[in-house]
């Protein structure tokens, strides 16, 4: 029997993994930028976008200027998403669009990035548009595992607070 094929959502709830330093953070995971500080799901290496995605998040920076990840596949050879200083979004191989606006230090926004089919990325602030920018598509498949909070190898290491990642 066939079955119809339902678009894959992966949904991240992030909790309280160490006390919250402030009030708004208290349910969510603060990451202090120390190497091996992120989160690796090593059990989703086979999740390849097909025909686009979307991430979104809310994050706690507490430096606007950094290089930082909120979550990649690969930043080599797939996506990534995060801020360099501004929020950005990699398709791997060195090719990636930037939003228009920054996200501010010390405050909790909302980011959302979409990538369609045609490469078109869609960068959103706090429910505002932010930006458009066009990437090559497909997508590269690549079997490194989904990380939180930092690259795969542990660089762009976040210093602040991720809450409700979700990816689909």
């Amino acid at each position: 029997m066939n079955r119809p094929r339902l678009p894959c959502l992966l949904v991240i709830f992030l909790g309280a993994a160490v006390p919250a330093l402030e009030a708004q953070s208290l349910r969510a995971t603060r990451y202090g930028g120390e190497p091996g500080a992120f989160v690796r799901h090593t059990d989703r290496p086979a999740f390849h976008p097909q025909g686009g995605l979307t991430i979104e998040a809310w994050v706690w920076r507490e430096d606007a200027t950094r290089c930082e990840t909120v979550l990649a596949k690969d930043f080599n050879d797939s996506w990534w998403l995060g801020f360099c200083p501004r929020l950005r979004f990699y398709q791997g191989q060195g090719v990636f669009v930037d939003a228009t606006r920054d996200v501010p230090s010390r405050q909790w926004c909302h980011v959302a990035v979409t990538s369609g089919a045609g490469g078109e990325v869609r960068f959103y602030i706090d429910g505002d548009l932010a930006g458009i920018g066009q990437l090559p598509a497909p997508f590269a498949s690549d079997e490194s595992p989904l990380t939180l909070g930092a690259e795969v190898n542990g660089a762009f290491r976040l210093h602040g607070h991720l809450d409700e990642v979700r990816l689909w």
